[in-house]
């Protein structure tokens, strides 16, 4: 009997670093998902994110909206999340919108 992962014999580095990535790709998209479904309630302006890393300690997030919306990103981000974020702020008239 013989174990295959990946249609390649069994090896538990190959498994783990497989294991580690999907959770990384995941953590990464509900980052994402949180960031981006923040939005300013006056203007309708969603901030633009970009999550960025290979591992769990080294995940980072640019986020990008006018400086009413990135305070509002900072006072829902929790103290973690905001540790990895470079906020930079853009006007209003490039400001995003979801449709």
């Amino acid at each position: 009997m013989s174990i295959t992962f990946n249609g390649k014999p069994f090896d538990p580095d190959d498994f783990t670093a497989a294991l580690m990535s999907a959770a990384v790709e995941q953590i990464k998209a509900q980052l994402h998902e949180r960031i981006t479904s923040i939005r300013l309630p006056s203007t309708g302006e969603f901030p633009v994110a970009h999550v960025t890393g290979t591992a769990l300690d080294n995940i980072a997030v640019r986020v990008e909206a006018s400086a009413e919306l990135l305070k509002l990103v900072q006072e829902r981000a929790g103290g973690e999340d905001l540790k990895r974020m470079t906020l930079i702020e853009r006007t209003a008239t490039n400001s995003h919108k979801r449709f």
